[in-house]
């Protein structure tokens, strides 16, 4: 059995049609290059079937389980991946089956999201949380941040095609980043630089976290330069003082980045049939 998860779906326009992909973290795969673990997008979906707990995903040559449970915490929260693109793909497969299993959906992603805000530390306003993975598309697993009201919000993600660099835009919190290939990351630009000229503290203060939920190490270069290395699991504040305190990391060279010839839609996703 194969099987996707923290799944979504996404869209693509091809000529005159619509054709639609399915993401994920893969398991069982007869493919050399996708070890258990490995993050993929699937050629296109040829159909679907509700199957009660999980979904029968099936592409030209291989069947997908999608376990409902296993959806991403992104589907259906604002900011989060298109519900538009989940509709249309639904309707066009199971008909008038489609609204019942985007609300059964969109109950799962929501406790999901409930549960990744509890486990996070305490946010004030202002503040983000940002998940990252070396087994994610372009290392980005998940985000959210509190507004200047107390409100708690899904980050809303896009990434940047540069004419020499791509780069990951997170639109709530300000945070952007360049991604390389050996599982790290450069922000280039952050709540630091918007909110120094404002706050006479900004070297003490914390204006979210970044955690790791993937397997492996992940190396991570702060705006001022200060790179750190972020193990399996672990959560470090983005702070300049704070961080000061860990010990140095390296990073890639700079022409480890990614660059807009390669594979545009996640770096590190391989394409699977």
């Amino acid at each position: 059995m194969v099987e996707l998860k923290n799944w979504h779906i996404e869209r693509k326009a091809v000529s005159v049609e619509d054709v639609f992909y399915a993401f994920g973290t893969v398991y069982g795969h007869k493919s050399p290059r996708c070890p258990d673990g490995t993050h993929i997008h699937t050629t296109r979906i040829m159909s679907i079937e509700d199957k009660g707990d999980f979904l029968e995903v099936c592409t030209r040559n291989t069947v997908y389980t999608l376990q409902k449970q296993e959806i991403s915490s992104n589907f259906g929260a604002e900011g989060g991946y298109f519900l538009w693109d989940f509709r249309k793909c639904f309707t066009g497969f199971l008909g008038e089956k489609a609204e019942e299993l985007l609300t059964e959906l969109a109950e799962i992603a929501a406790e999901k999201l409930r549960k990744l805000i509890e486990q996070a530390p305490p946010l004030e306003n202002g503040m983000f949380y940002l998940m990252l993975s070396a087994g994610a598309g372009f290392y980005y697993d998940d985000a959210f941040y509190k507004d200047k009201n107390g409100k708690i919000k899904k980050e809303e993600m896009q990434v940047h095609v540069g004419m020499f660099q791509d780069s990951v835009l997170l639109f709530g919190c300000g945070v952007r980043y360049f991604p390389y290939k050996q599982n790290g990351i450069e922000f280039y630009y952050s709540m630091d630089e918007m909110f120094s000229e404002i706050v006479e503290d900004s070297d003490e203060r914390v204006f979210g976290y970044i955690h790791n939920s993937g397997s492996v190490p992940l190396t991570v270069k702060m705006v001022w330069g200060k790179t750190v290395e972020i193990k399996p699991n672990e959560t470090i504040p983005y702070c300049r003082a704070e961080l000061e305190k860990y010990p140095d990391a390296k990073l890639a060279s700079q022409a480890d980045l990614y660059s807009p010839e390669e594979d545009f839609t996640a770096p590190n996703t391989p394409f699977l049939q």
